[in-house]
């Protein structure tokens, strides 16, 4: 057996029985996996020990989140009640009209993490140390937020705790979004920090409602869209005048730092650790399989923190955007006869990108947002054909505009009339009919819906693909 199909074997039981404990139902789950292995391995005649090995990495997945949950646990030390206590901001605040919430890292003698919500005023910031005083409950909806504080007393004690190099980095980053706000009327620097940095604090609420119901909200999501992109750009820098190998270290350095600055989000995680594989299979010289690189990237991110599969709605929404795109955007090009030319703004390509990765998730965006728009695609046809200019326009007006004011305000004009049309599409499409949340509520329609795309995806692909 091929090093490469037991990859595949080895990461799907393992990723399997992570997300199969998670939700608690390992034990219904296993026999449904086994029973499905076996089939697929009588029909694709498969050798046994590919099934027997997927189990046992079934197995392996399932103690290992267990273990996981257990050991933090076991770790922890929380304030009893309203005691007191010190704590270091280890995340950026997010901001909503009414409050701030941002994730605590507590100082000895406690031990463990804790989610606090307080007035918009004062902000804090990352590295902040902070003395509490309130009372620290546990929360059982997510594993990954097991105790929250509402509004308690904070006192601010001291500054810059974090990391040296994150703090430096969101230091740049806020002079980079001070740049917009100031070259940049207020919605089009709020979406342009979006889509560059993936800040979405300033965002008023109409327009975050515009984006939703006409499925854009991505866009300002940051995702390997814009990690390649920022590669591309960073390639053509200093491809220019360094050597390839050189020029590798510098992108990967590039891409590790933006990472770190624009919070560590799982999509932001996925695309970097997708295009270092990229790169580096690239650099040695070998094959690159995108199928088995977002299984260990995938794998990578649960061993780290197996919560993320069944708890992290943006590692869900990446990931199956993404598998949607590779498995179903060719299926979608032959079912809409779109051809292999990518069209003026590359808008068959656009077509098909954005339907594959819509209909990937489509159940997963109206179960968690509510509702889901059935016109996003053609919003996107027109938005994401002028994105890499937007970027590329973006990073230089933040660039510039830190140097020297006055050549930002050159570069700004060109930005405006590129955010004011992507602003223009977003409240035209939020005016189309949206798919209610309910109506995947159903186990089994959501079962059908799936076993359609399965259907479209074989029936689409010639014989080769096919086996």
């Amino acid at each position: 057996m091929a090093p490469a199909h037991v990859v595949l074997w080895i990461a799907s039981g393992i990723l399997f029985g992570i997300f199969s404990a998670s939700i608690g139902a390992h034990g219904i789950a296993f026999v449904a996996l086994a029973v499905s292995l076996c089939i697929a391995g009588a029909a694709k005649k498969a050798p046994r020990v590919a099934v027997i090995m997927c189990l046992i990495s079934f197995a392996c997945g399932t103690f290992y989140y267990f273990l996981f949950i257990r050991a933090s646990a076991a770790r922890e030390v929380i304030p009893a009640r309203a005691e007191p206590f010190e704590a270091i901001v280890i995340s950026e605040p997010r901001f909503t009209e009414r409050s701030q919430r941002f994730t605590v890292r507590l100082a000895s003698p406690f031990y463990g993490t804790a989610t606090v919500v307080t007035r918009i005023s004062p902000e804090f910031a990352y590295g902040d140390l902070l003395h509490i005083t309130g009372e620290v409950a546990r929360t059982e909806e997510d594993p990954r937020e097991r105790y929250t504080v509402l509004f308690p007393s904070i006192e601010l004690v001291a500054q810059d705790k974090g990391n040296v190099l994150r703090t430096t980095l969101l230091r740049f980053k806020s002079r980079a979004l001070h740049e917009f706000t100031h070259l940049l009327p207020h919605d089009e620097a709020s979406l342009m920090s979006g889509i560059t940095l993936g800040a979405r604090g300033d965002f008023d609420a109409e327009l975050k409602t515009q984006m939703s119901r006409s499925g854009t909200t991505h866009l300002v999501a940051l995702s390997g869209y814009n990690i390649s992109i920022l590669a591309l750009v960073a390639f053509g820098i200093f491809g220019a005048f360094l050597k390839r190998r050189t020029a590798f270290i510098c992108v990967t350095i590039i891409i590790t730092g933006f990472v770190l600055m624009v919070g560590g989000e799982a999509s932001v995680v996925r695309a970097a650790l997708m295009g270092f594989l990229v790169l580096f299979a690239r650099e040695a010289g070998r094959l690159y399989d995108v199928r088995n690189a977002i299984l260990l990237t995938a794998l990578m991110m649960a061993f780290i923190d197996p919560r993320i599969l069944a708890y992290d709605v943006g590692f869900q929404l990446s990931f199956g955007s993404f598998l949607g795109i590779l498995f179903l955007e060719t299926p979608m090009r032959r079912m809409l006869c779109l051809g292999d030319t990518p069209g003026i703004l590359g808008w068959r390509e656009n077509l098909a990108t954005t339907l594959a990765a819509q209909s990937a998730v489509m159940p997963l965006l109206a179960f968690t947002f509510g509702t889901a728009s059935i016109a996003s695609f053609i919003a996107n046809i027109l938005i994401l054909g002028i994105m890499p200019l937007v970027m590329t326009v973006g990073f230089f007006l933040a660039a510039l505009g830190m140097l020297w004011s006055a050549a930002g305000f050159l570069i700004a004009p060109l930005a405006g009339i590129l955010l004011k049309y992507i602003l223009g599409v977003i409240a035209l499409f939020s005016l189309f009919y949206t798919l209610p949340g309910t109506f995947f509520s159903h186990t089994a329609l959501i079962l059908c819906y799936y076993a359609g795309l399965v259907f479209l995806g074989y029936y689409f692909r010639d014989g080769k693909e096919r086996q």
